[in-house]
């Protein structure tokens, strides 16, 4: 298997251990007794070979590259654990493996595996977790499984089955977790005896319409999702017992009546979607004013006073029994039509003053950016999710890969809409479809770059002059992510309109009904890219999401002059904060200070290591941080600089954008810190501002971090995860820095000061963003932008703090 990798790199998927028994004839004889290979991109096939190591119990080799078919000849083989989880096997199971009699653990999601199941699979008499999700398995599941009393995880998600659930799975009396999502099973399942249950998952039945099941013996389940499994009928009251519960998804059914008022108990669970029913009456205060995260849209419920369509954290979109009939959504009120100034804008709920009835046409804009396109594991994911336009379906299973030709490449599909009654509603499902666990287990729902709705006619716009198409496009992009259903679009609008003024652009920004504030940020008009180009950008950007990230809503273009919309911060930026006009700064205790820098750490570790689209941010400044009314911080700019690819070894740490000369400026106050560094006299970085009244211990270990991660080696400088430990007192800095030489080279420290002189690379002008997934040019970096609140920093500040 060629690509073993001896290396263990930073890769939470990554393992490489062979294990060995070595207690036969007094230690001079070895049996190797497990092989763990992880997360390697190991290609070539399974070797039938390794039924000659008659010791091997545990083989794991999830997320490789392997093809072929599993070998037959392990049925031989005395295994406890199979793993084979991201991989390309095709091929049935091998009918042989059901002679592996010690076999504990069988995992074969995630592969390209096809047949019926093996009715030898039902002899396995120890067997406790069966994963087989993400395959193409046809047929009914084999009577035979009955006999698997000792089953505890059974996963047959995204499948071609055909039948019903059977009712053995009501023998599984042991069994905590059972998933049975888009498989191709016919319900309803006949499961009432499990009491074990943890974790339910069943959804996308086919079939006939069936009561909700009798689950009222199922005390310690913690997440239950019945979503789209034809259930007619009220809410049993039983589930007002089931306080253990964490996700409730009962979406995309028909049920009806009211939400039983014990239901009150529930105000605890994390997640309740009851979207898409016939629910009616009164929605309980409860869910209005204490429930965590509920989804109530389009049902048919009484409508309250003063309808508001997002109270705390409870979506009431279209959920009132007056938004039956088409139109606008009641809870959106009677003032959500635009000023006709903006006849041809496009708003989220809100389809404009004029709607003509004229088709209309909606285009989407996908590209696969999570994906790979090597011959690695992360390039077998499958993206899967449906279509609804106008509530029809206008396609099933739709796969951007297969549709493009390929990861990265764009794919455009045009669609006709006719626009009657002032919406327009676009709407993305996942039905179970498709890994999500590859390349590692998360959500991949329904992605989609940007939407272009087109008309089919000339706009008035409102001087009875028409205007060309191209003009008047209403652009809005949209990423949809899904958690065991759609939990919501990210809209936002474009605005390409006729105004004399960039300032009657900003008036026209209202983004909500409700009075929502926010933040303009006009972008550089030198940008190379096109529009479209720039709003697929703008769309990848704001799919990352993060506490210590501020919220980009969206943008808005007109000619070359680009916009972009950021939720807005009460306190302005932390340079404002500390170093604007006197009468602007904010007094920053120690404490504050010491939670706004370990904020802004989370924020760069997200960016750097835990989001799906690593971004390299370039430009961290004071101005770029910006602090909200509880004056935690938001790096804003994220993503306006050059994004981070895997492998990415090559990518340049120069500085992008706001570009320091002066000895006055950062790299003298770096000069200042390594200079007092060796005279041991750290301290006087303190800000005087701040007296006495700060914890000693921390400011010094924040200090020594700050050198460490601006040491001029880039093997000294610690990952951002490693900073937050640090600074969390999770990690001993003291360890690290012991070795540490902070050289006051002046070579070093000028081609840092300078890496334009030394470097071969282009000067910032031309630092461009690089997308993971469409070639070409994105934005200019934010070096051809303002600063979202820009101030003017004094460099005085620090020339008198010498």
């Amino acid at each position: 298997m060629p690509g073993w990798n001896d290396i263990d790199p930073s890769d939470k998927n990554f393992m490489n251990v062979v294990a060995c028994n070595c207690s036969d004839s007094n230690g001079t004889l070895c049996h190797v007794t497990s092989i763990l290979l992880k997360g390697q991109n190991l290609q070539g096939t399974l070797p039938p070979e390794l039924v000659k190591l008659p010791r091997l119990q545990d083989i794991d080799l999830t997320r490789n590259y392997l093809s072929g078919s599993p070998p037959p000849e392990c049925g031989s083989m005395q295994l406890v654990n199979i793993s084979l989880l991201g991989n390309r096997l095709t091929g049935p199971i091998p009918k042989e493996f059901g002679n592996i009699t010690t076999l504990v653990n069988l995992t074969l999601e995630f592969n390209q595996l096809s047949g019926v199941i093996p009715r030898e699979l039902g002899d396995l008499p120890l067997i406790e977790k069966i994963h087989l999700t993400s395959n193409n398995f046809t047929g009914e599941l084999p009577e035979t499984l009955a006999n698997l009393t000792t089953l505890k995880d059974f996963r047959i998600v995204d499948n071609n089955f055909t039948g019903k659930i059977p009712n053995f799975i009501g023998n599984w009396i042991n069994l905590e977790k059972l998933r049975i999502q888009g498989s191709g099973l016919d319900g309803p399942p006949g499961i009432a005896n499990l009491k074990n249950l943890t974790d339910l998952r069943i959804s996308d039945l086919i079939g006939t319409e069936g009561t909700f099941p009798p689950l009222n013996n199922m005390t310690k389940l913690k997440n239950l999702i019945l979503r789209s499994c034809n259930i007619i009928g009220p809410l049993p009251k039983y589930l007002s017992a089931m306080t253990k519960l964490k996700i409730l998804d009962l979406s995309f059914n028909n049920l009806t009546g009211e939400i039983p008022t014990g239901y009150d108990t529930l105000f605890d669970t994390d997640y309740i979607y009851l979207t898409g029913n016939m629910l009616n009456g009164t929605v309980p205060d409860w869910m209005l004013n204490e429930g965590q995260n509920i989804d109530l849209s389009y049902n048919s419920f009484t409508p309250r006073p003063r309808p508001n369509c997002h109270p705390r954290t409870t979506n009431l979109f279209k959920s009132y029994s007056k938004d039956k009939t088409p139109g606008i959504a009641s809870c959106l009120g009677t003032s959500v039509e635009c000023p006709s100034v903006l006849y041809s804008s496009f708003h989220i709920n809100c389809g404009g003053i004029q709607v003509h009835e004229n088709p209309r046409y909606e285009e989407d804009r996908d590209s696969e950016i999570m994906f790979t396109d090597d011959k690695t594991y992360a390039s077998l994911g499958r993206r899967i999710f449906d279509i609804c336009i106008q509530g029809e379906r206008v396609w099933k299973d739709f796969n951007i890969v297969d549709k493009a030709g390929g990861i990265g490449k764009v794919h455009i599909e045009r669609f006709p809409a006719a626009v009657n009654d002032g919406t327009l509603e676009i709407r993305f499902y996942w039905a179970g479809k498709g890994t999500i666990g590859i390349p590692s287990r998360g959500v991949y729902g329904p992605l989609i770059s940007a939407i272009d709705v087109d008309p089919n006619f000339v706009p008035d716009n409102g001087n009875g002059n028409g205007t060309s198409a191209g003009s008047v496009v209403g652009i809005v992009a949209a990423i949809a992510f899904v958690i065991f259903l759609v939990l919501g679009i990210l809209w936002w609008k474009g605005c390409l309109r006729h105004k004399d003024t960039m300032e009657q652009d900003l008036k026209g920004l209202d983004l909500q009904t409700d009075g929502t504030i926010i933040a303009v940020k006009q972008l550089s008009s030198k940008s190379r890219q096109g529009n479209r180009e720039f709003v697929n950008e703008i769309g990848m950007i704001s799919a990352l999401q993060h506490p210590y990230l501020v919220k980009l809503y969206g943008c808005c273009i007109e000619g070359n002059q680009l916009l972009l919309v950021y939720e807005y911060m009460e306190n302005n930026s932390l340079a404002r904060a500390l170093f604007g006009l006197e009468e602007c700064q904010l007094k920053l205790d120690w404490p504050t200070r010491h939670r706004i820098c370990i904020g802004i750490a989370k924020g760069l570790t997200y960016l750097h290591e835990e989001s799906r689209l690593k971004i390299v941010h370039r430009d961290i400044k004071a101005t770029n941080v910006l602090l909200d009314k509880n004056l935690d911080p938001k790096i804003s700019d994220f993503g306006l600089a050059k994004l981070d690819e895997e492998d990415n070894t090559h990518i340049s740490t120069r500085i992008a954008g706001t570009y320091y000369k002066t000895k006055e400026d950062c790299f003298y106050l770096l000069d200042w810190a390594i200079s007092l560094k060796e005279k041991g006299n750290l301290m006087e970085l303190v800000d005087p501002r701040l007296g006495s009244d700060f914890n000693k211990e921390e400011v010094m270990m924040m200090i020594n971090v700050a050198l460490l991660c601006t040491d001029v080696s880039l093997a000294v400088r610690p990952a951002m995860s490693l900073v937050v430990s640090m600074l969390e007192g999770r990690a001993v800095i003291q360890e690290l820095i012991a070795n540490t030489s902070f050289s006051s080279d002046k070579m070093k420290l000028e081609e840092m000061k300078n890496p334009y002189q030394h470097s071969p690379e282009a000067s910032m002008s031309d630092s461009l963003i690089q997308s993971m997934a469409i070639e070409g040019p994105w934005t200019g970096s934010s070096t051809s932008a303002t600063d979202l609140y820009p101030v003017n920093l004094n460099s005085d500040y620090l020339v008198n703090r010498v």
